[in-house]
This record gives structure tokens, sequence and C-alpha cells, in this order.
């Protein structure tokens, strides 16, 4: 079926920045696109769509997001905007909130926007539990809050030692907070209710129709096979996409993942047929943790102390991002601190040096806190920084209190434009809510929920900012298919209410999507054997 999509301007989004009358779509293909008279003459029999919006722009790809989580996080209480332990507790006992074998789980718990910037006590989460297990997710995801009918059934007590890369937090008498930092959520996450593949299928199938209807139809789950294997998050996401493909999902394998099934060193990465709309990316590692609790590893301390830490011992770090590298991965390496961002550098400096790739397009996840001179490394490197703007609405305060007038200088867009660094934007949901037009005019405006500024001087025009999220993102994925409107790729596009350069009016929003002007009438299986 071909189709002539007409009546607002196209934004192709190529290097000649290009806004063409109308576009012409063959079984999911662009074929051309340019002035409506040409195109109607050159294909008569094409259906004509006629669009009601301002323009038409190709789909957002969160080439970082948390896709399974994301639908799980559905079910939960939502705790973003909790102020006090009684909302807390008001919100884990909603009445339409489902219980899984007695837990009560929240999302997005942040102890920056509580009285104090203090964390809730372990007293008083048992209180609010009144005897059934609670465990709170914070909304970095690099720690958790479990009560202490939590930590029994975790079997975590005064004397149970840190785990490697984590810690479980005492006061200063030794006992426990319930706090667990980085590696240490594992314990009690590991306890949780397993879902089933019924609930697998569900949470998937939710989080896709949201990114859908958002107009994201290309989207990275950023850590997967971690917590119900490879295999198992492989099929289900096969057996949703075959029922609906309107998302195209990549599966970034965490290192420990790969280490499990012998895909380290890429010899023997085998996975079954799926839909061509399924596909395996970058390997994720995880070297530091968060601005937020203090645990991304810096050169210099933040505003309450302290310089948090590495996950990996440096040396380690860089000798299993080499060994990646010798593999034939791509490294996805979630690197926040500067001494963790230096550290990768150096890393895929010598991996390049002992093994050229023409273009290893190594990523740094998040990658928030650099200088000039990181800057210029990234760009001799061709490394690719993997942002997610909506931080600046969400989290700019919590970027204020732990750094001062240092967080004017995080995630400078700008000066990486101006570098030549290949710019991803995404969001890493549900860390955020993951609405792409936040996070895109965040880009341009870098202003928090709060009125305030971060970084003024590291704006981004709106097509700037409107590339990074489409062009760059594919990129970053390694989908050479997807990100502009050029004839040849994937037609995804989506209908905006606005022209893009009023992305700054908060009444921008999405009308409609090629999702839903076009369903695909059929799907392809491929091999996924590599």
């Amino acid at each position: 079926m071909e189709y002539l999509i007409e009546g607002a301007p196209v934004f192709v989004m190529d290097d000649q920045g290009t806004v063409a009358e109308a576009m012409v779509v063959s079984d999911t293909r662009v074929v051309a696109n340019g002035d409506l008279k040409t195109l109607r003459q050159r294909y008569p029999l094409a259906r004509r769509l006629a669009i009601g919006g301002a323009a038409v722009v190709p789909a957002f790809n969160d080439c970082h997001a948390h896709l399974l989580r994301l639908g799980q996080d559905m079910t939960r209480a939502d705790l973003r905007y909790c102020r006090s332990a009684d909302d807390i507790q008001e919100a884990l006992w909603a009445n339409d909130l489902p219980r899984t074998d007695g837990w009560l789980i929240g999302v997005n718990y942040d102890q920056n926007i509580l009285a104090g910037q203090r964390h809730i006590g372990r007293d008083t989460l048992d209180g609010i539990g009144r005897g059934r297990p609670v465990y709170l997710f914070h909304l970095s995801r690099h720690e958790g809050l479990a009560n202490s009918k939590a930590l029994e059934l975790a079997g975590i007590h005064a004397g149970t030692p840190d785990p490697p890369e984590g810690r479980i937090d005492r006061d200063a008498t030794g006992r426990l907070t319930g706090r667990l930092l980085e590696m240490a959520v594992s314990l009690v996450e590991k306890v949780l209710p397993a879902p089933t593949d019924r609930q697998l299928d569900n949470a998937i199938r939710c989080s896709l129709e949201h990114q859908a209807r958002r107009g994201i139809l290309a989207a990275t789950d950023a850590t997967s096979g971690k917590w119900f294997g490879i295999q198992r998050e492989w099929a289900a996401y096969s057996r949703v996409l075959a029922q609906s493909p309107k998302v195209k999902v990549t599966l970034m394998p965490e290192v420990d993942v790969c280490r499990e099934m012998g895909w380290l060193d890429r010899d023997q990465v085998q996975l079954p047929d799926a839909p061509s709309c399924l596909r395996l990316g970058p390997m994720k590692i995880i070297a530091d943790g968060a601005l937020t609790n203090r645990t991304a590893a810096l050169s210099k301390p933040y505003t309450d102390g302290g310089t948090g830490s590495l996950v990996y011992p440096a040396e380690e770090l860089k000798a299993l991002i080499l060994r990646a590298h010798r593999g034939g991965w791509r490294c996805a390496v979630h690197a926040i601190g500067d001494i963790t961002i230096d550290i990768c550098l150096q890393a895929f400096a010598t991996a390049q040096a002992t093994l050229p790739h023409r273009r290893p397009r190594h990523r740094l996840e998040h990658c928030m806190v650099v200088d000039d001179r990181i800057n210029r490394l990234m760009a001799q490197l061709g490394v690719i920084p993997c942002s997610q703007p909506e931080f600046i609405f969400q989290l700019g305060h919590a970027y204020r209190s732990c750094l001062d007038g240092r967080a004017d200088r995080l995630m400078p867009y700008r000066a990486w434009i101006e570098a030549g660094l290949t710019l991803a934007f995404s969001s890493d949901q549900p860390i955020s809510t993951g609405d792409p037009i936040l996070g895109w005019r965040a880009a341009v405006t870098r202003q928090t929920r709060d009125g305030d500024i971060i970084g003024a001087e590291e704006t981004l025009t709106p097509l700037e900012a409107l590339r990074a999220y489409t062009v760059g993102s594919s990129i970053a994925s390694g989908d050479p298919e997807i990100g502009s409107l050029t004839p040849g790729k994937e037609a995804r596009f989506v209908v905006l209410s606005h022209l893009p350069n009023a992305i700054a009016d908060h009444a921008m929003h999405v009308v409609t999507t090629s999702a839903e002007l076009m369903p695909p009438s059929s799907i392809e299986h491929k091999s996924h054997r590599v």
C-alpha cells in the first residue's frame, strides 16, 4: 500500500535540513519526499492522508530506557511527588493498587523533596508497613529503602557483609537503616515475587503502548536480562511484538548477563528468531552511581561531603571494556562522574589503539560531569554521550543541592555540539516521566520544574534538540534504518500540534503517529544468530 502524506510540512532531518511539502510511503518505507504537486503526479494511486497537525517529524527514539521495569512500575505506587512519610503511606495503601504476596512496593522515592532532604527512617517505614514487607525503589534506581520485614525476608541482618560493588547502610551504632546502595539492592529485589510469563508480557505491552502514545516508536531497554534472564525477556518481547509491532525495540544486555551466557567474547551469541522490530544492541556496563544519592564518582566533593565511588576498580573496568571491544561489542557505559568518565575514555582509547574499529561508537550513558578536556577527548574518540534532558526539568533541584554552582556545567549540550560530538537523547524512564516533549523542551530552555535555569549557555535550538532525539539516538542505537525520513528509511514518524520551533509552547503535543495512520499489515521474522 502506498500513502501520500500531505497537509503539513515534513521535517526530513537529513544533513541538508530539508523541509518537504509531502512524503510518499510504501510498505512502511519512505520512498520519496518533495513538493506536493510533483508527488501527486508521480504516485497517482497512492492513498492520500491529510495530516491534521502542524508538522511531520521523525518519531522519537528513546535510546536509553527501562521498558520492562516501567511496565512493572505501572502497577506500583508512584512516590515521585510524595513530600512526607504520610504521603508515602497514603500512596502505598491506595485501595486500587494490586498487592503481591503482601508486599507494599513504591517507586520513584526521592528524599530530596522530603523535609530537610533527609531519608525517612526504617522505624517509620515499619510503621507504614503495619507488619507487611515494604520496599521503595529510589528515583535513581541506584538504591532502595527496605523496612525490617523486607530485610528479614532477604536474609539481611546486622552482621551481613556488604556485597561486591554495593553497601548496606548502617547508622553510627551499626544498626541497619534500611538503605541499600548500588549492588546491595539486589539482595531485596531478588526476593520480590517473580512475575509470571503473562505478567511479563503485560508489563511489556503496557510499556510499549505508553511509548507509542507519546510518539516514541523506537526504544532501547537499557539493562536487559539482569532480573529475569535475557532468554526469558527476549521471548517475552518477541511474543508482544509479534502481536503489536508499533515500537521497534533494542535490548541492551547487561555485562554480567553476557558473561553468564558466554557472550563476552562474542563467539556464541544465539537467540531465537524474532520479529524484525526486535534487535540486540550494545553491551551495558554500570561503572558508577548517581548524583541524586551522591554515589557517582567525582573528582571534587559533593556540597555535603563525599566523592562517590566506582562500581569496579579502575583497572578492572578498563580490562572489561577492552575485552568487550575485542569481542566486537559496542560498550554503553553508565558513567556520570568525571572520575568515571575519564577512566572510560582511557579504556576506549586503549581499546581502539589495540584493535582499531572504523566506527567504534562506544557510548557514555548519562555522562553528566565533564570539562573541556573530556569533551575534546570524547570527540577525538568518536564517543557518543547519551543524555537525558528531562533530568534538567525533573531533577534540577537535586543537582543544585548536591553540586551548587557546578550544576550549571552538567550535560553541556552546546559545548558538545560545538566540539563535533554526536549527541543522543533519551529518557532513562521510569526514572524520568519519559515524555519526549518535556525532554526536548528542557534541552532548549534548560529550565527546571522550579523555574531555575541549569547552564543557560548550553541551550540548543529546537531542531538541534530534535535531531538528538531522532538522528542522534538512532546512531547511538546502531540502527541505520530509522532516525530521519529520507527515502529508504523506515517510515516511523509523528505529527506535532505545532511547528518544531514552538517547542517552548506548553501546548505542544503529539497529535498522532505513523503507527496509528498506517498500521503494519504483516510482521517479518528474522534470525538472531550473531
